[in-house]
């Protein structure tokens, strides 16, 4: 019989091999139950993983990440965090099974017939793009303080490259969705959000 302490390990374990089966096919949510699980053992593994749901546009990896209390802000660069940053706040970034679950769970709905499920996820997604297209716009303003101490050159040169990124992380998003369906749930319903990239100003 298995004491408490082993029976803990082994659902960890167990769990670890199902959001393994499901990352080795990309899914993107895997990504980030990965990294919470793997980095209860291994603070390192668990930033990797971390990282590629960032990539993959996880909106909640990318503003654990970047969150004052974060362990592994200390180790990002500037330039990484000004592109997590911008991904926590994107409106076509892919949110977590926690929000659907808070929109299926909040009292004011009740239990919502099967045919007004997908009309109140529908609303819920609009309602959380149009607040996170505000805070992506502070967030990503066009006089980034991050680059500030560097030279006009430097400052152009890693705006650019902010830029590259985001948009390369706007691009796997689409992919997950085309594979997966399903997530379209999980992101912005509006299509323009997708080419929603920050505008910065040539630094004087």
């Amino acid at each position: 019989m298995l004491g408490p302490s082993q029976k803990g390990i082994n659902e960890v374990q167990l769990a670890l091999e199902d959001f393994q089966w499901a990352a080795d096919k990309g899914y993107v949510l895997a990504y980030e139950g990965i990294a919470m699980a793997a980095g209860r053992a291994d603070r390192r593994k668990g930033m990797e993983w971390l990282k590629k749901a960032i990539e993959g546009g996880m909106s909640p990896a990318a503003h654990y990440l970047t969150d004052h209390r974060s362990p592994g802000r200390e180790i990002l660069s500037q330039e990484d965090y000004l592109v997590y940053a911008c991904i926590a706040a994107h409106p076509a970034a892919i949110e977590s099974t926690d929000f659907l679950r808070e929109v299926w769970d909040s009292p004011k709905h009740g239990i919502p017939a099967p045919e007004a499920l997908s009309r109140l996820f529908q609303e819920a997604l609009r309602k959380r793009a149009e607040k996170k297209r505000e805070i992506f716009a502070k967030v990503c303003a066009a006089n980034d303080p991050f680059f500030w101490n560097a030279p006009p050159a430097a400052v152009q040169k890693k705006q650019e490259q902010v830029r590259k990124r985001l948009a390369q992380t706007l691009g796997n998003i689409k992919q997950q969705i085309g594979r997966y369906p399903e997530l379209r749930w999980f992101s912005s319903p509006d299509q323009s959000d997708f080419d929603l990239l920050p505008t910065f100003k040539p630094k004087q």
